[in-house]
């Protein structure tokens, strides 16, 4: 009997300081079905972050639909575990996921 090797869910953070983003995120999440387990929405220009959990296959979703709706590119979703392309993305970008 064969049996699948189950799904490995990991914690993530969600980090960014522009409040557009922060309910774009929350619109995508709920697409999912992922819940956040914790969150912290400050005010307009604070930061706001939320903990999430889910598999590594659901988090490029989530993430590549919020860029697309963000309109940001998402080539580097190609190359995501290069480090140099992670910490270049955090340079330029107004958000970060870890």
């Amino acid at each position: 009997m064969l049996r699948r090797r189950p799904m490995v869910s990991k914690t993530y953070d969600f980090e960014t300081n522009d409040k557009l983003y922060f309910c774009k995120f929350l619109d995508v999440m709920g697409l999912y079905d992922v819940m956040p387990l914790d969150m912290y929405e400050g005010a307009t220009y604070d930061v706001h972050w939320i903990r999430f959990c889910c598999d590594k296959q659901t988090r490029l979703k989530i993430e590549y639909i919020f860029r697309r709706l963000s309109g940001i590119n998402s080539r580097y979703l190609l190359a995501l575990d290069d480090y140099r392309n992670m910490a270049e993305r955090f340079m330029e970008e107004n958000y970060a996921i870890y």
